[in-house]
C-alpha cells in the first residue's frame, strides 16, 4: 500500500536531518587533538628544534590551512574541509625537544 505523499515527503526530510546530525557529530575538530592520541611518533636526530618545525611547518601547509601555529608549545594544528574525495581532515603535529 502506497504511503500518501506528504507522509513521504516528512520521512525523507527527517531521514535528511538525522543523517545530517549524526555526520556533523562524528566530526573531529582541531582542538580535539591532543598529543598521544593515535598517530605516528618518530625521532629525528641530527637537527635544531628551528630546522624540525620550520620543516614541518612546510610540509603541512602544503596540503592543508593551518589554524593554530605554537612553536613554543610545540603546537602545530591543521585541517582541510569536505572535498569530492575526503570528509574533512585535521592534523595535529606535535613536537618536543629530547
Amino acid at each position: 500500500m502506497a504511503q500518501p505523499l506528504q507522509e513521504q515527503i516528512t520521512m525523507k526530510l527527517w531521514f535528511v536531518i538525522l543523517l545530517a546530525a549524526v555526520s556533523l557529530i562524528g566530526c573531529a575538530t582541531s582542538s580535539s587533538l591532543k598529543p598521544g592520541s593515535g598517530g605516528s611518533t618518530f625521532e629525528v636526530r641530527g637537527k635544531t628544534y628551528d630546522q624540525i618545525w620550520n620543516a614541518a611547518v612546510r610540509a603541512v601547509s602544503q596540503q592543508l590551512t593551518i589554524v593554530e601555529n605554537n612553536k613554543q608549545a610545540g603546537v602545530l594544528k591543521a585541517e582541510k574541509g569536505v572535498g569530492l574525495a575526503t570528509w574533512g581532515e585535521v592534523v595535529g603535529v606535535f613536537v618536543r625537544p629530547t
